[in-house]
């Protein structure tokens, strides 16, 4: 069904731990199953990221920039959740798994993002949604290393939101009453932890079943179907975050974008309600003239949307995205919260802003220098929005 695992492709340092997070703490590494059975006896994984083989980009501002590269995934996954599931006893119903994210962001870095739909086979050979599972691991450059603890967050999860046994468990757990115990649990308390947090599971609930061909769509397929693509004639506003964005939920409000014709970019000029700023830094802005997305700082460049996604050009008055996005990592971008002026083009605020923050070394401030003028000669400019999580690709 799927070709042998070929080796990995690295080129870049990783740390060598890979655990769980959701929001910002890391769980414990865990070695085996919370729960003491399955229903499930065999696995199908479907692969639907937006690119299947890129997982990182190294953004140290060096040239060429230093990708990771893991081959067949799918088939790795369904290795690692098939030995899993072989750990307690098995009923016999088949688990699929559909991919849409594992990868580090471009923006964020520092964990690897994994976003999979969760279906367990219903008789009549059609598939029915049993959880969202949203998790973040420690970056690691081995797969291995990245896949044991998904496959096991993985299987207790679609576990006990598929076996009736644990019905009155999960309902008890996730309102955060005291529950019963369970003789099919081998760690309730840790296991009652793990189901509460509902950014790292979320329950389908829906009884609709699908087939496999429904199931399996790629990914711009699938984001054809957000409200920013669906929806988008009522597109007006300010939108302060990316899920504002992906939802088409803005403030409509006036919203005064100044040009800068030195550096071709946008600012966006926010209202004030006494001395704070009623939309401060907002993800994306739209006003009669287009929509315009953040990039750095106030920076803003116009996007159109295309390919159900929305995409953009970084003009030669910039340095190209890879250096914007490696100078960003580098911390110059977060240094400082009050306005040092204006600077004819970015390449010089991203040089000044080192210096504004008193921790910010002379040394650090030399290397944004370098990263934006060695950037001013490269071509990573012409990007587009991951309309899962908001990150910026770019070719």
């Amino acid at each position: 069904m799927y070709p042998a695992p070929k080796l990995l492709h690295y080129c870049c340092a990783f740390v060598a731990a890979a655990v769980i997070t959701t929001t910002g703490d890391a769980q414990e590494t865990r070695q085996h199953l919370y729960v003491e059975s399955t229903p499930f006896n065999r696995v199908v994984v479907l692969d639907n990221r937006i690119d299947t083989i890129k997982v990182y980009t190294a953004h140290s501002g060096k040239y060429p920039p230093e990708s990771l590269k893991w081959q067949n995934v799918a088939y790795e996954m369904e290795q690692h959740i098939t030995k899993t599931l072989s750990t307690v006893p098995m009923g016999n119903t088949t688990l699929l798994v559909n991919i849409e994210q594992l990868r580090v962001s471009n923006r964020w870095g520092g964990y690897i993002m994994f976003l999979a739909g969760v279906f367990s086979q219903t008789e009549n050979g059609r598939y029915r949604k049993i959880i969202t599972i949203n998790a973040h691991y420690a970056m690691d450059k081995d797969i291995d290393d990245v896949l044991k603890p998904l496959a096991i967050d993985l299987v207790d999860a679609a576990t006990v939101y598929t076996d009736p046994a644990y019905s009155s468990f999960i309902e008890k757990a996730q309102e955060k009453h005291v529950f019963t115990s369970s003789s099919s649990l081998s760690n309730q308390g840790k296991f009652k932890s793990f189901i509460q947090d509902t950014q790292l599971v979320r329950y389908s609930g829906d009884s609709t079943t699908v087939t496999l061909e429904e199931i399996d769509l790629n990914a711009r397929t699938t984001w054809a179907e957000y409200p920013a693509i669906k929806d988008s004639s009522s597109r007006y506003g300010v939108y302060n975050t990316f899920e504002d964005f992906k939802n088409n939920m803005p403030v409509h409000v006036v919203v005064p974008m100044q040009y800068n014709i030195e550096d071709s970019t946008y600012r966006f000029i926010a209202p004030k309600k006494g001395r704070n700023l009623l939309y401060p830094s907002p993800w994306a802005v739209c006003d009669s003239n287009g929509l315009y997305i953040r990039i750095f700082k106030n920076k803003y460049l116009k996007a159109e949307e295309r390919n159900n996604t929305f995409c953009f050009h970084v003009p030669a008055t910039l340095p190209d995205m890879y250096a914007l996005l490696s100078i960003e990592q580098n911390g110059s971008s977060t240094s400082r919260e009050t306005t040092l002026g204006e600077y004819n083009s970015i390449a010089d605020d991203l040089i000044i802003s080192a210096f504004a923050g008193a921790i910010k070394s002379a040394k650090k401030a030399l290397e944004d220098k370098k990263i934006a003028a060695d950037g001013m000669k490269q071509d990573y400019r012409e990007c587009f929005i991951d309309m899962y999580c908001g990150d910026i690709i770019y070719e």
